[in-house]
């Protein structure tokens, strides 16, 4: 049986990276399907959180497969809007078969698989705009998402708010 291959973008501040953005990313690199994952990560800092430590948290809780790497947005470019500009890239384009699908990749945390939709949806919506035989569409699967020792699910927007509360408390993610 053949199965289709993918290019998954997972896209975000990820500031900070935590063990919720690690779980998801190595589903999508562990499927059978999926080629490469790119974590794309803006520039912009949220509430303080820079995110120059990403790769090294990541390597931390033991780095991911060959086939995953790391895209930075430019200044004042967004994760989404990098991807928007790399399916519209003609040499990233030809890194990859022409049968591939790219496809923005997330968990099922409430919301955040939303942006799996709506990306081919985009370009559904303004036909001629990809370049010949570029095929966006949806992710093979949405990971799960992990969850605490409260059976809450692990956010960047969470750890932040417990970083604030916590001042100069030590905790972890």
């Amino acid at each position: 049986m053949k199965h289709d291959k993918y290019v998954i973008f997972f896209v975000g501040g990820m500031k900070p990276a935590h063990r919720g953005h690690y779980d998801a990313i190595n589903q999508y690199s562990g499927h059978q399907s999926v080629e490469e994952v790119l974590i794309i990560q803006g520039k912009t800092p949220r509430e303080g959180v820079l995110g120059e430590d990403m790769v090294q948290r990541f390597n931390t809780f033991g780095g991911f497969p060959k086939n995953t790497f790391y895209v930075f947005s430019d200044e004042g470019e967004s994760p989404i809007s990098t991807v928007h500009r790399l399916v519209k890239d003609e040499a990233f384009l030809r890194a990859y078969d022409k049968d591939v699908t790219y496809a923005i990749g997330a968990s099922d945390k409430t919301g955040a698989s939303e942006r799996t939709l709506q990306f081919p949806e985009y370009y559904k919506k303004r036909p001629g705009i990809l370049p010949d035989n570029v095929k966006v569409g949806t992710p093979p699967f949405i990971a799960k998402t992990l969850m605490n020792k409260d059976g809450e699910p692990i956010s960047a927007t969470a750890i932040r708010a417990q970083m604030r509360a916590a001042k100069n408390k030590i905790f972890s993610y």
